[in-house]
């Protein structure tokens, strides 16, 4: 592969890796959360707690999420982590810049003396890229932008902290995690939906229409509602060919 690279100058982000079924160095976790940053906070906390007895430096991690805004939104989450691991360096990736965006931001997150402000969003993601890819972060909060060509061996954990859109996504993107063969920890934090009942859940997959979609979606607000009504928004977006906000 390498020689194939070199011949034709492919760059790293343009090699896809085929994900095997059997792996056996991921540990995976499921927990319940309420929606709140505590559960984020504290499987980053233990990560580095536990593995970085064993290193100088923090173990690489990758945090994901569905959402580009809001409480639950990347943004939020990015910030966050910012404020209660300052001595963590940090990048965030997306497809386009969240609304809140400032270029401040990102150089607060790389934690480095140089003060140089990325201004345009693509440099910036550039840039994450970069030094991930280098060593010279130490988490990346993302959406599913990041993409399979960003390659790091010794990822050492990833956490959802919503559901993705299919367990195919799940499995790609925790699988990041432990490509160097050494254990390596995958956990996904789900939100329930309070008053959903196994009647209405059938009902709406048994015919799923676009208005009936939007009018489940609707009966609870975006920042209360759980994880499935997340995943029938996300596909009504699609049934109505509205452009993917990650």
């Amino acid at each position: 592969v390498k020689d194939i690279k070199l011949a034709f100058d492919i760059s790293d982000e343009m090699i896809s890796y085929e994900m095997h079924r059997g792996r056996s160095e991921l540990k995976f976790e499921i927990d319940e959360t309420t929606g709140d940053f505590e559960k984020v906070r504290t499987f980053v906390a233990e990560r580095i707690s536990t593995l970085s007895a064993t290193s100088t430096t923090a173990p690489p991690g990758l945090v994901f999420t569905t959402r580009l805004d809001g409480e639950r939104g990347a943004l939020t989450i990015f910030q966050k982590i910012l404020d209660e691991f300052p001595d963590l360096r940090v990048g965030l990736f997306t497809g386009g810049a969240p609304k809140d965006w400032k270029p401040i931001f990102g150089a607060t997150g790389f934690r480095d003396e140089s003060g140089v402000i990325t201004a345009k969003w693509d440099a910036y993601k550039l840039e994450v890229q970069r030094r991930w890819k280098a060593a010279d972060l130490d988490l990346v909060v993302a959406t599913k932008a990041f993409g399979m060509g960003v390659n790091k061996a010794n990822v050492r954990y990833t956490l959802h902290a919503q559901m993705p859109g299919s367990l195919e996504a799940f499995y790609q993107e925790a699988g990041r995690a432990g490509r160097d063969g050494y254990e390596a920890n995958c956990k996904l934090l789900y939100k329930p939906d309070v008053g959903l009942s196994q009647r209405e859940l059938k009902s709406i997959i048994a015919y799923p229409a676009p208005a009936k979609l939007q009018n489940f979606i609707r009966s609870s607000g975006f920042e209360t509602q759980g994880d499935v009504r997340s995943q029938f928004y996300f596909l009504n977006r699609q049934n109505f060919e509205t452009k993917d906000d990650v």
